[in-house]
């Protein structure tokens, strides 16, 4: 939280060499590099291998779903995310994650509903998450104002498309 990466993933590494099982050693170095977008794949083996020493740890398996959801594995990275959010519903953090799956996914009305959850806390990113709400509930209501001005059409029928040769006779 202090900025200092380098000097963490160092200390890391060199707890990692001491430990090389130590779940938290593990579930640490991995989201660090996840934090930092180095090194996906190790970072996802180091969580998956932390997860399974400690398989009810909500933040683990937070670290986990994130590292999913890096890699592109969006479904699985919901599923993921969704029992860290079982196990830990009073992270602001694993809200915050699971709210960012679900906004990749175009389910906004949840996202915003995770990420108000996560609001009711204070955590070191607070603001910036705010900031992202807010412009979320802003794309959600544009996105249900173009669903109230769209022309409603019969079901099986398609929309009448704009006639471009409205001066032919």
């Amino acid at each position: 939280q202090l900025g200092r990466h380098a000097e963490s993933l160092t200390v890391l590494r060199e707890a990692q060499a001491l430990e090389p099982k130590n779940p938290l050693v593990q579930n640490n170095l991995g989201y660090l590099l996840l934090e930092q977008d180095r090194d996906l794949e190790e970072a996802a083996a180091l969580i998956e291998a932390s997860v399974k020493a400690t398989p009810d740890n909500g933040n683990v398996v937070d670290s986990l779903g994130w590292a999913q959801f890096k890699l592109g594995r969006i479904a699985e990275a919901e599923a993921t995310l969704r029992r860290a959010v079982e196990l830990s519903p009073f992270s602001p953090e694993v809200r915050q994650h699971l709210g960012e799956v679900l906004v990749k996914q175009g389910k906004l009305t949840e996202a915003a509903e995770q990420w108000d959850r996560a609001m009711a806390f204070v955590f070191p990113d607070r603001a910036i998450l705010e900031k992202r709400l807010g412009d979320l509930r802003v794309r959600i209501a544009k996105e249900q104002a173009a669903k109230l001005d769209a022309p409603a059409s019969p079901p099986g029928v398609p929309a009448a498309k704009p006639d471009d040769d409205e001066d032919e006779e």
